[in-house]
């Protein structure tokens, strides 16, 4: 996949992989969003094209967050938090789309992550009670048989 992405990249432009199935590209030069979503595009088309692993054909869909900076982000650490959150909402959309960071938009995207991974951290770690109140009775009104 990396291959494929350098192949489609321009000379400035640098395409890392951040780790499992997560790759950044940094694209030098760009000016306006139409210049981004044109390499969004052409990085959608690349990866769709069906690979061939062992005799079989795979297939492969990806999702893209865009972040410009400086704009939309000054160093590194920011950016991918914020291409990050752009990436989550595309992922919302389905497979095969990307999408651009939002500040107002992905502030909720945000939220609704941080939730999440609490709620998920607190299951992992058990953290949950559950707790039936001593006066309902069933039959009665609020027990658990009305």
């Amino acid at each position: 996949m990396a291959k494929r992405l350098r192949e489609i990249l321009r000379g400035p432009d640098v395409v890392a992989r951040l780790g499992g199935d997560e790759f950044a590209i940094i694209q030098s030069g760009v000016t306006t969003a139409t210049q981004a979503a044109k390499l969004a595009k052409r990085v959608l088309r690349a990866i769709g094209q069906p690979h061939h692993v062992l005799g079989r054909e795979v297939r492969a869909a990806a999702s893209i967050g865009i972040v410009l900076a400086p704009s939309q982000g000054r160093d590194p650490d920011e950016l991918l938090k914020n291409a990050d959150l752009a990436l989550y909402r595309a992922k919302a959309s389905g497979r095969g789309a990307y999408a651009f960071f939002q500040p107002e938009q992905d502030q909720k995207l945000g939220e609704r992550r941080s939730l999440e991974g609490d709620l998920r951290t607190a299951i992992e770690e058990q953290q949950f009670e559950l707790y039936y109140p001593a006066y309902c009775r069933a039959g009665e009104k609020g027990g658990y048989g009305v």
